[in-house]
């Protein structure tokens, strides 16, 4: 009996059942700062990346949604990008990854200069050079 507990017990903590936070691995590829607001909230967050470098921007909400919508302000213009949910097992990187039991990886995407956002591939670090074959929806485009 006390081996069936604690198989229970170990199974219960060693299964993935919990849902987890998703973070972009924004690279800023641009040679200017950029700032970043997560729209999915009441009172957006934003945080500021500076010219060619990586931050993770935590993609959570408080209100419903179909899509990651989140701003980009460079030069005092704001553009929205839009990543639809449900994904994420094609997007997420394998190589920006945290976590044993429950692994979680993140969503490499990298702004470019043009005003787009590109997928940085499954085992690409950031920044990318060659950009890779882009997925359905990519690179993604403001839509304001």
């Amino acid at each position: 009996m006390k081996y069936r507990v604690a198989i229970l017990t170990l199974s219960a903590l060693l299964l993935p059942g919990c849902s987890f936070l998703v973070d972009l691995a924004l690279f800023n590829n641009s040679a200017d700062s950029i700032e970043v607001c997560n729209l999915n909230l009441n009172e957006p967050a934003c945080q500021t990346i500076m010219p060619r470098a990586l931050e993770k921007v935590l993609m959570v909400g408080d209100k419903p949604a179909t899509s990651w919508r989140f701003s980009v302000r460079i030069e005092g213009k704001m553009k929205i990008y839009e990543i639809p949910s449900g994904r994420y097992s094609e997007l997420a990187s394998d190589v920006y990854c945290e976590g044993i039991f429950q692994k979680r990886c993140d969503i490499p995407v990298q702004y470019e200069p043009d005003g787009r956002l590109y997928w940085g591939g499954k085992s690409n670090r950031l920044p990318v050079v060659n950009i890779p074959e882009q997925p359905n929806g990519f690179p993604i485009e403001p839509s304001a």
